[in-house]
């Protein structure tokens, strides 16, 4: 349905706060298609469910090689644009585009002990630690990993936009 969405909108740009595709090596396929459905600038970040049947390094890697393969252009730029990789893009004269893919922490609230997700079994980065019902301290650390690390880009990424315009629109799909 996102592609077809896509191709009926009549708008600049597109951003898209992830879960693109539904994981694995349909990532590079999905972001393919919605460039050449929408035709204008898109950009986005990554979700959960397109890490699934991938490692983190891998699904990065994906997108990476899509918006390098981008078969469309604007203003000498891939149409495709990955904003965890470090982007920031003029909205208007006082507003910038900043995201990061984001991920939970499980420094709050149930997940801690009592719910399991879907990623654990189907991300590779927390596959290994999933043997056991409840969740693993190992688990937990890599998730905590995950989002230290979108917090980190933030803090990097956030006085560099501001020092660029006074609004910062911020794109994720898990608030670290």
């Amino acid at each position: 349905h996102l592609v077809s969405d896509a191709q009926a909108l009549d708008a600049e740009m597109l951003v898209i706060c992830g879960d693109i595709s539904g994981g694995g090596k349909t990532l590079g396929d999905s972001l393919t298609a919605l460039e050449l459905a929408f035709g204008n600038r898109i950009f986005f970040v990554l979700g959960n469910h397109d890490f699934y049947r991938l490692i983190f390094a891998e699904g990065h890697e994906i997108a990476r090689q899509a918006v390098r393969d981008s078969v469309l252009v604007h203003d000498d730029d891939s149409i495709l644009c990955w904003l965890t990789d470090g982007v920031i893009e003029r909205l208007s004269d006082d507003a910038v585009l900043i995201g990061h893919d984001g991920w939970y922490d499980a420094r709050a609230g149930l997940l801690q002990n009592q719910v399991f997700l879907n990623d654990f079994y189907e991300i590779g980065d927390f596959s290994p630690l999933s043997a056991i019902s409840r969740i693993p301290e190992p688990l937990i650390m890599r998730m905590r990993e995950a989002a230290d690390e979108a917090a980190v880009y933030f803090d990097m990424m956030l006085p560099k936009a501001l020092a660029q315009a006074r609004k910062v629109v911020l794109a994720t799909h898990v608030p670290p």
